[in-house]
């Protein structure tokens, strides 16, 4: 039986998750989780440089190798080197066929997941050990106190719920 009740004419309707996944090739369904991965527009890189993370409940990306960033539909347009219309068509044609070829539209877990933070620390004094580490880049301990640099002997990192989910 053939339905379109899941077809959409409005790009809000797609998925976000679906777009990375779907034009990223991605193994993984984004659920909320944060992703690092080698840039799709730099493929001589050596060390991953692209990020997909949430932002204000929704996935964007941003590749530090080629200072690329943005939505879902910013990722499509730098992908085909089209415009944003022609990427927001793009994206409900491609989601529509996708729709059609697998018997409906795809499942969505999103929920964004907590990330770990610095939750407690106990200072410490400088060392001779911390010494040779900052000279060797040449920094010394007026630059250190006043970019607020200070040595750590503990630190504990507690995951907390981000303020977009609360």
């Amino acid at each position: 039986m053939f339905t379109i009740k899941d077809l959409v004419d409005d790009y809000k309707e797609v998925p976000v998750p679906w777009i990375f996944e779907h034009y990223l090739n991605l193994n993984e369904k984004l659920t909320g989780q944060h992703v690092k991965m080698f840039s799709v527009f730099n493929p001589t890189e050596r060390t991953p440089s692209m990020c997909l993370f949430v932002q204000e409940g929704l996935y964007k990306f941003k590749d530090f190798s080629t200072d690329r960033g943005g939505s879902g539909i910013d990722l499509v347009a730098e992908l085909y080197n089209i415009s944003i219309g022609e990427a927001v068509r793009k994206i409900i044609d491609d989601y529509n066929t996708y729709v059609l070829n697998n018997n409906g539209a795809p499942i969505n877990d999103f929920k964004v997941r907590a990330r770990y933070k610095v939750t407690n620390h106990e200072e410490r004094n400088w060392n001779q050990s911390d010494k040779r580490y900052w000279l060797q880049f040449k920094i010394g301990s007026r630059l250190l106190e006043s970019f607020n640099v200070r040595a750590l002997s503990a630190y504990v990192m507690s995951r907390e719920e981000d303020s977009e989910t609360k």
